[in-house]
């Protein structure tokens, strides 16, 4: 029985380990493709998780054996921590979840395998604040993101750090409170029996129905806050169709060289006269045209959005370190190119009073 055992827990960690290396390879191989679906795609994060499953399927195995509190013992928890802050104290541009997660993911799984029964662990993790913030880590998580979120949309900006710095407490009272009268009661009482699984899952059940209806209806459409809504103002939220982002009276008046195979570009005018407005960003900022050269108080104004890179980051180079893709118009010399035509299509149009 014993052996059949160990194999068991053998083969546990086998399956562990691929799912771990399989979800890692996804997350690095998407890196420079797709960042939002890379950070947001469950498929791309599990390893994360992973890493943590599998610890503890070796401590299992292995059983949790003598803590030693050696000195060399204290001196990997010590400068493991030491590394942990740095690589958050550090500013990095590099895409998230990359390197950077990486190495907190080892870190984490290190000092957790390491720390217990050591004089460093004691000090900095085993202290009453430390358990206190791990206790409610939890609810801290599902709390400070829509505070944060929503406190960005409500004041239509990023909150300046003052701000942002003066969540951490809210965040901190509402997840000791969660804490308190939910997660802690649930812990407690809950013998996972069919009622008690039937009713956590059941709200997500219906969450999952409700995601479902909504995607299937494209967003509900027929809601009344929308149909209310100007149609030009509606148009934005819906994507225009590739052949709507150019027209002769941009590309005749600014040749460009669009770059072969390009996936998408903008060159649009909205009047033969000189511009008067200049659109100027990424394709988030290229939709608003519709609506804005549909606005009634805009009709004497002339239109003209251009370029389909992101403005706030000139590049400094001829390549570009987030975009592999030799299709997208803004990869390697092509953002480059762009910033040019732009620069100069701008600098040839005396009547441009409005960027």
């Amino acid at each position: 029985m014993e052996h059949l055992a160990l194999r068991a827990g053998n083969l546990r960690i086998v399956i562990t380990t691929l799912l771990l290396l399989a979800s890692l390879s996804a997350c690095l191989l998407n890196l420079h493709n797709n960042l939002d679906a890379n950070f947001y795609s469950p498929l791309t994060r599990f390893w994360e998780i992973l890493a943590g499953a599998l610890l503890a399927q070796v401590r299992l195995r292995n059983g949790r054996g003598h803590f030693r509190n050696s000195i060399t013992q204290n001196c990997v928890v010590l400068l493991t921590t030491i590394l942990l802050v740095t690589i958050f104290l550090l500013p990095t541009e590099s895409p998230h979840p990359g390197a950077a997660a990486l190495a907190v993911v080892l870190c984490t799984a290190v000092l957790i395998d390491q720390a217990e029964g050591t004089l460093v662990g004691r000090v900095i993790f085993a202290n009453k604040a430390s358990v206190f913030i791990g206790l409610i880590s939890y609810s801290l998580y599902l709390w400070h993101w829509p505070i944060l979120s929503f406190s960005t949309t409500y004041n239509g900006e990023l909150l300046p750090k003052e701000v942002r710095f003066a969540i951490i407490p809210i965040s901190i009272f509402l997840a000791s409170i969660t804490y308190q009268l939910v997660e802690r009661p649930i812990k407690q009482q809950m013998a996972w029996s069919p009622p008690m699984l039937f009713v956590l899952m059941f709200p997500m059940f219906i969450l999952v129905l409700a995601s479902v209806a909504i995607y299937t209806t494209t967003g509900l459409p027929n809601r009344p806050y929308i149909n209310g809504q100007d149609e030009a103002a509606f148009g934005q939220l819906v994507a225009q169709p590739k052949t709507d982002a150019l027209n002769d009276n941009c590309l005749l008046q600014y040749p460009f060289d669009i770059p072969d195979g390009a996936s998408h570009f903008f060159c649009v005018k909205s009047d033969e006269e000189e511009p008067t407005i200049l659109l100027l960003g990424n394709s988030f900022a290229n939709h608003h045209y519709f609506g804005l050269s549909s606005n009634e108080r805009l009709r004497h104004h002339v239109i003209l959005s251009m370029g389909v890179c992101n403005a706030a980051f000139p590049p400094t180079t001829p390549t570009s370190d987030y975009i592999s893709d030799i299709d997208h118009p803004c990869a390697y010399s092509n953002k480059m190119k762009e910033q040019a035509w732009i620069y100069n299509s701008a600098s040839q149009s005396n009547s441009l009073g409005n960027v």
